[in-house]
This record gives C-alpha cells, sequence and structure tokens, in this order.
C-alpha cells in the first residue's frame, strides 16, 4: 500500500509542478501581448492558431518548462515505484483539464485566452514537461 500512495503522491506533484509552469506561461503570454499592444506590435489572435501549431508550439514550451525545472531541481520529486513513468501518462490529461477548465472559466468572464488554456495545449505542454523530466532527473 505505502508504494501505491508513493506512486500517487509523485504523480500528483508532478501534476502540480506542470500546472504551475503553465500557468507562469500563461501570465509570461498575457505580458507580452499587453506590452505588444502598447508597442502596436501585430500578432496572432489565439482563435487564429491551428490544432497543430498549437500543439508544437505547446511541447516545444513545455520541453523548455521542463529543461528549467531540471536546472532548478535535477532529483525527481519523488523516487519511482514500481510503475516507473506513471506520471507521464496521467499527468498530461490532468494538466489539460485543469488548463480547458481554466480557459473556461476565462471565457466565460469574457477574457481572452491564451492558446495552451483549451485540453489539448494543456495536454501537450504536460507532456513535454513530464517527458524532459522522465529523462533528465536522476
Amino acid at each position: 500500500m505505502d508504494s501505491f500512495l508513493g506512486e500517487l503522491l509523485g504523480v500528483l506533484l508532478e501534476f502540480l509542478l506542470e500546472v504551475i509552469f503553465e500557468g507562469l506561461a500563461s501570465s509570461g503570454a498575457r505580458a507580452v501581448r499587453r506590452g505588444s499592444k502598447r508597442l502596436r506590435i501585430e500578432h496572432f489572435k489565439p482563435a487564429e492558431w491551428n490544432r497543430p501549431a498549437l500543439i508544437a508550439i505547446s511541447v516545444l514550451l513545455g520541453v523548455f518548462a521542463g529543461i528549467v525545472s531540471i536546472l532548478i531541481h535535477p532529483v525527481a520529486l519523488f523516487h519511482p515505484g514500481k510503475i516507473h513513468g506513471i506520471s507521464l501518462l496521467l499527468s498530461p490529461p490532468l494538466t489539460g483539464l485543469v488548463m480547458y477548465c481554466v480557459g473556461e472559466l476565462l471565457r466565460r468572464r469574457n477574457r481572452k485566452t491564451e492558446p495552451w488554456e483549451s485540453f489539448w495545449g494543456g495536454f501537450a505542454f504536460a507532456l513535454g514537461m513530464a517527458a524532459i523530466r522522465f529523462v533528465g532527473t536522476r
């Protein structure tokens, strides 16, 4: 039973880390968008993004976030148990679900959303980050 709880805690910690990094990425994108409006720089609106571009950019941002997280903390958040890599399977869908809910909440409040504030954008970001952390942590 301890092994199962350890696995669950590891997945939850990985999931929380991915949501935090994705929140930071969304906040940064909003800051850039506000700055570009002041400088009158044209940019793509999130509605104009197509799914392959969204997924590619989200995965790349996730890979970058994974590299940054490894530089900050190169050791695994929790020692792997019997099912090594379970967070690679569970945390991306959970993160995608959270980002979908965040996007829906923002849309209901008539606020603009970032492309990765959707299920597939959040999933792709978390998958890139989880893959890098899986390969790169000790």
